[in-house]
């Protein structure tokens, strides 16, 4: 399955969301700020 998306690296784990989406898990954004004006055409921007 990791072949025939284009993963060709040994992975614990492939999601099977759209192809270049970015997923958090919730232990991923302590002391994370949202920054709207640097979306970048995204719906929120991310800086530590």
């Amino acid at each position: 399955m990791a072949g025939a998306r284009g993963v060709h690296a040994p992975v614990h784990a492939l999601s099977e969301g759209a192809a270049g989406a970015v997923v958090i898990a919730p232990g991923d954004t302590r002391g994370t700020v949202l920054i709207p004006e640097k979306r970048g055409g995204a719906c929120c921007g991310f800086a530590d």
